[in-house]
């Protein structure tokens, strides 16, 4: 079982029980939490940061599909939490200088 810090440290909103990780305070939020939880770990060279999403690709929508809403058409728009994990692990941490 894979752990999802999401589902544990973001409140839910409204009567659906969704989680806000979308609006630009969410993601920040998640950022921020997801930061604490590697740094607590020992990893503090991990680092989260949010960006506002350019949308979603051609490449991974469906054919039929329609094409999605233009960010433009959203108040706040969407944004993304972004790190410098690769491929999920943490990065190399620098040696120290002798």
């Amino acid at each position: 079982m894979s752990y999802d810090p999401a589902t544990e440290i973001i409140p839910s909103q409204g009567s659906t029980g969704e989680r806000d990780v979308c609006s630009r305070e969410g993601a920040q939020l998640l950022a921020q939490r997801l930061d604490d939880w590697w740094h607590t770990r020992g990893f503090t060279q991990v680092q989260h940061w949010v960006e506002r999403s350019a949308g979603r690709s051609r490449s991974h929508r469906k054919k039929a599909e329609l094409p999605p809403p233009s960010i433009k058409d959203e108040p706040e728009g969407v944004w993304v939490v972004r790190s410098n994990l690769i491929n999920g692990l943490p990065p190399r941490r620098h040696a120290p200088d002798a």
